[in-house]
Order: structure tokens, then C-alpha cells, then sequence
């Protein structure tokens, strides 16, 4: 059996990651260890988490790093990888939120697959099916699949119209994903510096451009909640864009930053296409917060400063 560590962090929300914690604790194949990235660290707020692992509370062990401040959930999952796979009794790492609760057999589910046995091109990253337990148990985001024959990317909304299959090949994932020191050895981490927002794209492409599949295992679910106002959905030269309205002017921020820093990992040798595309991406923006979030100054102001910073690579924050 594989050994797993799980990571996740933290951030003054004590009540989800004592939750989350439960959830682990309850799974009938509980990791072998947790890692929490602190972004609160010197607050006190995990005191008593800690009090309950050294009283021998939890069926793994826990580490609770002190991070340098607060990192953003990018700086927490790139500090708790390292961490993790520094111990080499870890075989492969669970990402997770701290407001994302496995059901009891989900990582149980995910181990069901392994190498050799049912079809998956190994090594892969396996994923949970992330879905909103209040909405039904709907997708929490769109999940986009891979179709094996002609390489087509097909974005599913809804969790009644993914095909009934035990795993299904996706375009990447990292909410939820088990990737396993095989890929982890063989690629980069995630950019410490993406802060929130966007910061989950990253991930799953450095390890699809590096050739490694990920699939979803449609029996292991992860419960998270969906954005509060939902997704919009454009679809503009072939490709599917999705915009949070409501989503406040900081968020957008790092979000239209982020896209734009990608860029440059996708297309390092094409600088007046990037420049292009992040142009468009700013007027498409503009035209969404128009059309749903009336008129809005400082979110106007958030995505030109957000495009034209991460074009040029640089990661700073909206009051750098």
C-alpha cells in the first residue's frame, strides 16, 4: 500500500481545518501523514490542533509549518510538497484545501488504482471529483476532460453529464490530486509566488507539458463549496473562459495576474502573441464586469494592473 502524506493550509480558519482534519482521520485508509502550511503562524490559532496530535488524537502524524507570513494558498501547497517529500517514508502527496472534505473512502478509492492495474498509464496523477454536498452534489467547477482519441479538451458543468466510467483522462487537476514522487521527482513545484487565485493552474500544466496523465477517479469525492455567485461561462476562439462576478477587486487582481504570468510558461517564444492574448483578456474582462458587476472603478483598475504585471513576470501584489 502506498504511503500518503496529505497537505493542505492554513489560514485563521480554525474551525475548517479542524474539520478537514476529522475527515482525514476518518478515512478508512488514513494518510500516513498531514502537513499544514501556517499562514497565520504566531497567532495561536492552531494551538490546540497541535495539543491534540501530541496527545496522539489523529491516526497519522501531523507537522504544522510555520510559514513567513501569509503566503497565499500557493506558498502554503509549494512549502508543504517540499516538506513532504523530504520524509522518505512518503510515496505520493494529497493536495487539499482546508474547506475540502474527503468523503471516509476517498483517498480508500484513489489507492484502488494503482500501477498495473486497470488501464491507467503509469506514473499518473489520480484526482478526486470535487463537488458542492449544499448544491446537490454538483461539480464545484467545471472539469475538463481529455478525449484519448483527438486530444479534444471537453468542459463538463454538471457531474450528471460525466460518462460513467471508474477514472476518466483530464486536462489536469489540483484540488484533490495524489501525485506520487515518480512525477514530483521529474518536475518543478508550484510557484510559490502565485499567492491565491489562479494559483491551481499552474500545477497541473507543468506536469501535463511534461507528459504525465491525470485522471479522475469518479468513486472518490471531495467535498468543497462552489463560488458563492457561480461562474459565467464565454467561450471566445475555441476556448472556454469563465469569470466570478461579485468576486472583489484584490481576488481579481491576482486572478487576472496569474492568467497572464501563465502565458509566458505557455508561449515562452511567442511575445507578441502573449501580449495579444493578455490584451484580449483585459477587454474581456472589462466587457464581463460591465455586464455583471455594474460599473466598477477599482476592479477596471485591477485587471489592467493585473494583465500588464503578470505579462512582464512580475508577482507582486495589488498595493506593491
Amino acid at each position: 500500500m502506498e504511503r500518503i502524506c496529505a497537505i493542505f493550509s492554513h489560514y485563521r480558519r480554525i474551525s475548517l481545518t479542524e474539520m478537514c482534519l476529522q475527515k482525514l482521520a476518518q478515512q478508512t485508509v488514513p494518510p500516513h501523514r498531514v502537513v499544514v502550511a501556517d499562514n497565520g503562524a504566531g497567532d495561536g490559532s492552531l494551538d490546540g490542533v497541535k495539543e491534540q496530535a501530541a496527545a496522539g488524537a489523529y491516526p497519522f502524524m501531523l507537522e504544522i509549518i510555520d510559514m513567513p507570513g501569509n503566503t497565499g494558498n500557493a506558498g502554503g501547497i509549494a512549502r508543504g510538497l517540499e516538506r513532504a517529500f523530504s520524509f522518505p517514508d512518503v510515496d505520493a502527496v494529497w493536495i487539499l484545501d482546508d474547506d475540502s472534505w474527503p468523503e471516509p473512502d476517498a483517498l480508500a478509492c484513489l489507492l484502488s488504482h494503482g500501477p498495473g492495474t486497470d488501464g491507467m498509464e503509469w506514473p499518473c496523477v489520480r484526482v478526486c471529483k470535487v463537488v458542492d454536498l449544499k448544491q446537490g452534489g454538483e461539480l464545484s467547477w467545471p472539469m475538463v476532460l481529455l478525449d484519448e482519441k483527438d486530444g479534444r479538451r471537453i468542459h463538463v458543468t454538471r457531474g450528471d453529464a460525466l460518462p460513467e466510467a471508474p477514472f476518466l483522462l483530464t486536462g489536469g487537476a489540483f484540488l484533490g490530486a495524489l501525485v506520487p514522487r515518480e512525477i514530483h521527482d521529474k518536475v518543478r513545484g508550484p510557484t510559490a509566488g502565485l499567492f491565491i487565485r489562479g494559483e491551481d493552474e499552474e500545477y497541473p500544466w507543468i506536469i501535463s507539458r511534461a507528459g504525465f496523465r491525470t485522471y479522475l477517479v469518479s468513486g472518490s469525492i471531495l467535498h468543497h463549496p462552489r463560488p458563492a455567485t457561480g461562474l459565467v461561462r464565454v467561450e471566445l476562439a475555441g476556448k472556454a473562459f469563465y469569470y466570478e462576478p461579485g468576486l472583489d477587486a484584490r481576488r481579481l487582481y491576482y486572478k487576472v495576474r496569474n492568467w497572464a504570468w501563465l502565458q509566458r510558461l505557455k508561449h515562452p517564444d511567442s511575445p507578441l502573441f502573449r501580449w495579444a492574448a493578455c490584451a484580449g483578456y483585459a477587454a474581456l474582462c472589462g466587457v464581463l464586469i460591465a455586464v455583471y458587476d455594474a460599473w466598477s472603478p477599482s476592479k477596471f483598475r485591477s485587471v489592467c494592473r493585473g494583465v500588464y504585471r503578470g505579462a512582464c513576470g512580475r508577482l507582486a501584489g495589488p498595493d506593491e
